[in-house]
């Protein structure tokens, strides 16, 4: 759809769903920041879309820099950030408290990015996260479920908010996902086969 790389994951219908958020929203005057910027596959064509596009990570990529306007590399929680016009984060939050910085209040993290992110954004926030069954794969991410996105729409309340879930039997095969109803959604099992098979997109608008 947009000539991206195939990545063989969930990033094959994030990204895009990414792209047609920030097109429609027509953004190209404004400000973003992209949490959790780890890739470098998708950032051209966002640096087309964004006016002045910040990125934040705990890691340092080099080729990362040329499409950023500002590279933060820090601790996201901790960070002084600038308010932007728009936040977006692809498939980052459910690595916060569990990968490079561990910790036991994992949960309690991510809730708190989820706000951060919210106040950060005057006009709104797109994020995908795995989701499904309540499962920690220890050492890799916390699987988002019905508790946690529960909690996140609180956080949210008073927004306008679109949520959607997306699956496939065969991550690895970019034409296979599709929009599935919450109670199936649920009930999903991820990494089934070493890859997320099923994730929620969250649209939030102020």
């Amino acid at each position: 759809m947009f000539d991206l790389p195939v990545q063989g994951n969930e990033r094959d219908v994030e990204i895009p769903l990414l792209i047609n958020f920030l097109t429609k929203n027509d953004v190209k005057y404004c400000s973003a920041l992209d949490v959790g910027c780890a890739q470098s596959f998708y950032l051209p064509f966002i640096r087309n879309l964004v006016g002045h596009l910040s990125g934040v990570d705990l890691l340092f990529q080099k080729e990362l820099a040329q499409y950023l306007d500002e590279y933060i590399v820090g601790n996201f929680l901790f960070e002084d950030l600038s308010m932007v016009d728009w936040v977006f984060s692809v498939s980052t939050i459910e690595h916060i408290g569990i990968e490079y910085l561990p910790s036991k209040l994992y949960r309690e993290l991510q809730l708190e990015a989820f706000a951060k992110m919210l106040n950060l954004a005057r006009f709104g926030l797109f994020i995908t996260f795995p989701y499904g069954e309540d499962i920690l794969f220890d050492g890799h991410y916390y699987s988002g479920n019905r508790c946690l996105l529960d909690d996140y729409l609180k956080i949210a309340r008073g927004c306008k908010i679109k949520k959607i879930f997306l699956s496939t039997p065969d991550p690895k095969d970019p034409m296979s996902w599709r929009e599935i109803p919450q109670d199936l959604a649920d009930k999903a099992t991820n990494f089934l086969s070493g890859c997320v098979q099923t994730i929620c997109v969250l649209e939030v608008y102020k």
